[in-house]
Parts: C-alpha cells; sequence; structure tokens
C-alpha cells in the first residue's frame, strides 16, 4: 500500500470495503496484514520467510462455501497473488 498513489489507495480501499459487503456476516474477523515473523524451533529462532502477508476469518458451512467468498477478493487483484483458504477445527475436550 505504501507505492500507491492517493488514487491507487482510494480504489483498494472500495474494492475492500465491497467485497467484505459481499461477504456480509459471514466475515467473522476482517483481519489485518502481516509484517515480519519469527520461525520458532527447538533449536532456536531464525526470522521466517515471508508466505502470509494478511489474515481474514470466514465463517461458512464448508470448505468449498468459504472458497467461494474468495471470489473478487482484493487481494486477487495483484498479479501473481494466491490466497490460502483453511479449515479451523475444533479442539477434542476444549
Amino acid at each position: 500500500m505504501s507505492n500507491l498513489s492517493p488514487e491507487e489507495e482510494a480504489a483498494s480501499t472500495q474494492a475492500w470495503i465491497e467485497w467484505s459487503s459481499r461477504v456480509g456476516k459471514n466475515l467473522a474477523d476482517f483481519g489485518a496484514p502481516l509484517g515480519q515473523g519469527k520461525h520458532v524451533a527447538p533449536s532456536g529462532v531464525t526470522d521466517a520467510p515471508v508466505g502470509v502477508s494478511g489474515y481474514s476469518f470466514i465463517e461458512a458451512d464448508s470448505l468449498d462455501e468459504a472458497v467461494a467468498m474468495m471470489d473478487g477478493h482484493p487481494h486477487l487483484m495483484t498479479p501473481g497473488a494466491t490466497i490460502q483458504v483453511y479449515e479451523v477445527l475444533a479442539v477434542p475436550g476444549m
């Protein structure tokens, strides 16, 4: 976003607003961009490779329904961008 002109930033913001409106109540947590991370292992801590640039939480009845909600997602307007969709599983006994 820091490399965008004011007009491009406004268009990007509008695209996010439109996408979140389409997803509606299924958007449980809009999320946020992510910065630098750390990889923690028994052997020590190192810088994490950049692989995830942000997150959102979607509520859906199935993984396929959540994937369908990615249609028109603003992140996909960036050439080469991808979105990974994961199911959050219940922790047994919790």
